[in-house]
């Protein structure tokens, strides 16, 4: 029995590196992957989550090999392929931690006037990586999330109206690819309705997905906010996501 022990210790050491990387990544993915995220950043950003995961796993396994077989070259084939993974995921995960920081705390939003580092536009969109301005002149610049959330931005109060709609979807599968294309509709939807209403700038946030009930918020910025404008909204989400019984809140803010 306490050869069988030993003969096993090794294999039940060899199992620590993915004990580690499933409690990093399980805590990597509530402190960042799970905040609401908007547009199509939502698939992204969780699809550059199962790339890290993949990643890390992998690091494990040759981690794994080594302290079983204490065969040097899994060591170096692990060093390798970290420096290999991280070299280009800093300046990605650097962006995309920003872009979640710029929507928590509310930096920039989309039709905003804004000023940094000598670049005076109207926010265009904020994406996962990058946000996109829009000049006085017409230029369009893009610039890395990093840098606004390193740099001081300076916004001019725009005497407009917020409204956020809260849409909670049923019976949502959770087969490849439906997020996509539920947000690919609303998108397009949005815009759609973004080309009817002049001043009209709107954004969409996946609050959760528990089960087969997804949350969005969509969030309105206009001027003047109508109850026309509302019960046209309500009227689109519900035709464009009539498949999934969507169920419609709607809070207005000065």
């Amino acid at each position: 029995m306490q050869h069988l022990n030993l003969d096993v210790l090794p294999y039940l050491e060899a199992l620590i590196p993915f004990v580690i990387a499933a409690i990093i990544l399980r805590v990597l993915k509530a402190q960042v992957f799970e905040v609401p995220v908007g547009g199509a950043g939502a698939p992204t950003l969780m699809r550059l989550y199962s790339y890290i995961s993949i990643a890390g796993y992998t690091l494990a396994a040759f981690v794994a090999i080594y302290m079983v077989t204490g065969a040097p070259e899994a060591l170096y084939a692990a060093i390798a392929a970290g420096i290999v993974v991280a070299a280009p995921l800093v300046p990605l995960m650097q962006n995309a931690y920003a872009y979640i920081v710029l929507l928590r705390s509310g930096v920039v939003a989309p039709g905003e006037r804004i000023e940094v580092d000598g670049v005076k536009g109207s926010v265009h969109s904020v994406g996962l990586y990058a946000t996109t301005v829009r000049t006085e002149t017409g230029e369009v610049i893009v610039i890395p999330n990093r840098v606004l959330a390193e740099r001081i931005v300076s916004k001019k109060p725009v005497d407009r109206r917020r409204l956020d709609v809260y849409v909670t979807l049923h019976g949502v599968p959770r087969s490849p690819g439906t997020l996509d294309e539920i947000i690919m509709r609303v998108r397009k939807m949005l815009s759609e309705f973004k080309a009817g209403i002049r001043g009209l700038e709107a954004t969409m946030m996946v609050l959760g997905f528990e089960g087969d009930r997804l949350t969005l918020l969509i969030r309105i910025y206009l001027v003047n906010i109508s109850a026309v404008t509302v019960s046209a909204l309500i009227s689109r989400i519900i035709t464009t996501l009539n498949a999934y019984k969507p169920d419609v809140r709607v809070e207005a803010h000065e």
